[in-house]
């Protein structure tokens, strides 16, 4: 009679890559230039390990959140920037008339 040791299910582990990328991300409020190119660089490894463990690493939607935290950051001063620049026209053209 023979016994069959039940197997345990490991659960998938998180890439590190993608943690980092959620923490550049983060990070990146404080010093945006580093944190914007860490965050992006690392994000993407991250999406390429994770679909290229099969299924033993997950972290998939912390690499998209650190990826798209990236690219707020590239915007946001974009944004700002016009923004302003629409304002003193709009003020300029109103002391104008």
């Amino acid at each position: 009679m023979s016994e069959s040791t039940p197997q345990k299910e490991t659960q998938p582990k998180y890439s590190t890559l993608a943690i980092v990328s959620l923490a550049a991300g983060i990070f990146g409020y404080i010093l945006p230039i580093i944190g914007f190119i860490i965050a992006l660089m690392t994000g993407r490894k991250a999406q390429k390990e994770i679909r290229e463990s099969e299924g033993k690493l997950q972290g998939e939607k912390l690499a998209k959140a650190g990826i798209i935290l990236a690219y707020i950051q590239l915007f946001l001063p974009i944004v700002a920037y016009l923004a302003f620049i629409l304002f003193y026209l709009i003020m300029g053209w109103s002391l104008a008339a």
